[in-house]
């Protein structure tokens, strides 16, 4: 009997074992992973790779495949307000019997029960390639939009049309080959557009080959499977080794001592808090962020108005900043091989501002004082100043010699002929545009006009065009009365009031 309880205690004990852990290394039909559950995985049977959802920030996840120790492949980014579904294979299931597994080279993929390939990750890739992944004309590398921002961003690697691998920026507004030289052929950039397939990849040893003869090695090549190709946010493709030497344990999140803090006074990474713990000590806030794997490194502040300490964890380090005015510090979190005994004891001494809190003035020396002028230039000034006198006295002297002559003329014209003058304006006006002739001649062409008083005036418009010699013939005309035709009609004082009026 007592044997029988051992028995089934034992065997509630591996069940409940069994149900706590929900990584998987299959997904049969029915079943899901969910976000809600952190630990709710498929994994390779090498353990070397993941696949899930995975955070990358606030109610955010990307549907990823990555390197057990974290490094992402294949994603696609999930809000858990969105409306499902976020995204399908669109593959069709006839025999209900269909899983979908994470093998040991990353490739995720749906399995039916004769052990067909329904679809896999390997053929659609986003932005990186792992070893052996191929890189087909049906597919392209892209990157994200941001280091943050998981969406597509602009950066391309594809096969073009004449079977060359290319690399393509596609923006909202331009689009265009940057890589090989688009200036250049493809023979001239090394490339063959000959083949009877465009496929390219990176092997275990780090070397990439592609059909149109593009072929390089790593720089670390070698037996090291750990590798992935990669389109990154900045438009270059890189190839990333995993380094076994600064790998994270296992232990992570035990709060083990083998990561320590470089201190950063005066210094803040605004934004990407994992946690908020108010009133907590240094010790507390560095445990903390010791305990989650995906802590980078934690500020630690003085709150005046509440009179405690304030602690944020962050997963992501942007929007740096220092200033002696910023009452907290920064800890980033580093392996305790990088630091030196030395280094831990006085971090970052050139942060530190040496400010005794007493202003003082400063006399800057006037580069544009008057005693240190240069000859040359008080020389131009002096040019300057006396040019634009000259220039004024001979603008002044111009207009005062033309007005006084004006002056004069009109003075002795008055004297000499008794007449009265009249403007251009003014006679057109008294004779209706020059509408009725009276008399015409050689020289003039005699016209009647009404003056503004009513007095009708016989108006004799001169033909010379030539300013000085037309001043002359009018002169001529007031002292002679003769138009210089004899055969022209002379209208008489009778017929036109009393008053001649001649314009040149």
């Amino acid at each position: 009997m007592n044997l029988l309880v051992h028995l089934l205690i034992l065997v509630s004990i591996i069940l409940c074992l069994a149900s706590s852990s929900s990584s998987l290394t299959a997904l049969k039909l029915d079943s899901s992973l969910s976000v809600d559950n952190k630990d709710d995985f498929l994994i390779s049977q090498d353990g070397v790779f993941t696949a899930g959802f995975y955070s990358v920030g606030e109610n955010v996840f990307c549907f990823s495949i990555w390197f057990t120790n974290p490094l992402f492949n294949d994603d696609r980014t999930v809000d858990v307000d969105q409306e499902l579904p976020i995204w399908t294979t669109r593959t069709r299931d006839l025999t209900g019997s269909v899983e979908l597994r994470l093998n040991n080279s990353g490739n995720l993929y749906l399995q039916s029960k004769d052990e067909q390939i329904l679809w896999q990750s390997f053929g659609t890739p986003t932005d990186t390639l792992l070893p052996n992944q191929p890189l087909t004309k049906d597919a392209m590398l892209v990157s994200s939009r941001s280091q943050t921002n998981y969406s597509s961003g602009f950066y391309r690697l594809i096969f073009d049309n004449d079977n060359v691998l290319r690399l393509v920026y596609s923006g909202p507004k331009v689009t265009g080959v940057y890589w090989p030289n688009p200036e250049l052929r493809a023979w001239d950039s090394g490339r063959s557009t000959y083949g009877s397939e465009r496929t390219a990849t990176i092997d275990p040893f780090g070397r990439f080959i592609s059909s149109d003869g593009l072929f390089f090695n790593a720089s670390d090549d070698g037996g090291q499977p750990m590798r992935r190709l990669t389109m990154d946010v900045d438009g270059n493709v890189r190839v990333y080794s995993l380094d076994e030497g600064n790998r994270m344990s296992s232990s992570c999140g035990d709060g083990d001592d083998e990561d320590n803090f470089l201190h950063l006074p005066h210094f803040d990474f605004y934004g990407y808090d994992l946690k908020y713990l108010p009133n907590t000590t240094l010790d507390v806030c560095m445990k903390e962020c010791k305990n989650m794997c995906n802590c980078k490194g934690f500020q630690y502040k003085f709150d005046k108005k509440q009179g405690i300490f304030l602690c944020y964890p962050k997963f992501l380090l942007l929007n740096g900043f220092g200033s002696v005015s910023f009452n907290g510090s920064f800890y980033l979190r580093v392996p305790t091989s990088a630091l030196s005994s030395n280094y831990t004891k006085k971090p970052i001494q050139e942060l530190e501002l040496n400010y005794s809190g007493i202003a003082r003035e400063v006399q800057l020396e006037r580069v544009y004082d008057q005693k240190k002028e240069q000859g040359s230039i008080k020389f131009l000034l002096l040019f300057t100043y006396v040019f634009g006198a000259f220039e004024i006295i001979c603008i002044v002297y111009f207009f005062y010699k033309t007005r006084k002559t004006v002056t004069k003329s009109e003075g002795y014209l008055q004297v000499a002929t008794g007449f009265e003058r009249f403007s251009y304006v003014d006679l057109k006006k008294a004779s209706d545009n020059f509408k009725t002739e009276i008399g015409r001649g050689g020289g003039a062409v005699v016209y009647k006009g009404v003056l503004s008083d009513n007095r009708v005036a016989a108006i004799k418009c001169l033909k010379e065009s030539d300013s000085n010699q037309g001043e002359a013939k009018f002169l001529a005309e007031l002292w002679s009365g003769d138009a210089g035709d004899d055969n022209r009609k002379e209208p008489t004082s009778e017929e036109t009031g009393e008053h001649v009026v001649s314009t040149a």
